[in-house]
């Protein structure tokens, strides 16, 4: 189990160091990305909360757009990072990296069937079981105090969000699939709806059905891919998310006191424009690291490779 820790501690080193130079040389690039990113989304809550007062439907129209604007940049910061990784030596152009509308259309069904799925699991996990025991209550199959009931209650909590957050963490590299050429898993350019035939109605369905299929196998790849991998990703995300311990450290310690604002001020913008980007490129970097060892299917069985 050491000698395990130690190759995994390693693993994560090297992701880190290749992302942290990938960063280095192109910090800018990604980090306007990251930074549009947040504005993007920053934007949308506020629009959405102000248009709400006078037109919902306007609100919801705007609410889409965002979310649109939002994965496009999401995959184009990817798009930008696989760039960087594949031609280290040339200069690239975000421009360039702008994904195509069969990949943001992709993309929006798989974030929403991932989404689904980690609901799915807690629901499973916490929710389901909860039900069984409470209707066993009400029926008196047996009797428990209010302070077992209690404790009972947060162990099914602690049981679905920890379930959830696995799910969350196996599934959560389907984009890459998705906009990765190098992989060659998903042959984008098979779906076309000028080579579609049938009529405009029966075209557009296939197309959507396409889309379906090839979302669904970007998250069994992603489940299968971090098979065995993921006490390593949980050690690079730990790593990566220290500095946001250390601002709920800080914050639960009452150091952010008026006369050490600068403190939360500079823990802020070190993560916004250090960590968020650092962490992009290094989930990119281990997905290449992960792929270069992948040996499975190019559609895998769900399965087998749950555990």
């Amino acid at each position: 189990m050491i000698s395990f820790l130690k190759e995994s501690t390693f693993t994560v080193n090297e992701v880190i160091v290749k992302a942290w130079a990938v960063t280095r040389r192109n910090y800018f690039s990604i980090a306007t990305l990251c930074f549009l990113m947040f504005i993007t989304s920053m934007a949308s809550t506020i629009l959405s909360s102000l248009l709400g007062e006078i037109d919902f439907f306007l609100s919801l129209f705007m609410l889409v757009v965002f979310v649109l604007l939002y994965f496009t940049l999401n995959l184009t910061l990817f798009r930008y990072i696989f760039h960087l990784l594949d031609d280290e030596e040339k200069d690239v152009m975000i421009v360039h990296t702008i994904p195509t509308r069969l990949q943001i259309m992709t993309f929006l069904i798989a974030s929403l069937s991932f989404m689904g799925i980690v609901l799915m699991v807690m629901f499973v996990t916490a929710f389901l079981p909860f039900l069984v025991f409470y209707i066993m209550l009400k029926i008196r199959i047996f009797a428990v105090g209010q302070q077992t009931f209690n404790l009972i209650s947060n162990i099914f909590l602690a049981i679905g969000f920890l379930s959830a957050f696995v799910a969350f963490l196996r599934l959560s590299f389907f984009p890459f699939f998705i906009i990765d050429k190098q992989t060659n898993k998903l042959r984008f350019t098979e779906i076309s709806f000028s080579k579609t035939t049938g009529s405009f109605i029966g075209r557009v369905f296939k197309v959507i059905g396409l889309l379906f299929t090839q979302a669904l196998v970007s998250i069994k790849l992603s489940l299968a891919l971090t098979k065995g991998n993921f006490t390593k990703l949980l050690i690079l995300l730990a790593v990566l998310g220290a500095f946001g311990y250390l601002y709920g450290y800080l914050r639960g310690n009452d150091v952010f006191l008026p006369g050490k604002l600068y403190i939360i001020i500079v823990v802020i913008l070190f993560i916004s424009f250090i960590i968020v980007p650092l962490t992009a490129v290094a989930l990119t970097v281990a997905y290449r690291k992960m792929v270069s060892d992948y040996t499975g299917d190019a559609e895998p069985d769900i399965i087998h490779n749950i555990v």
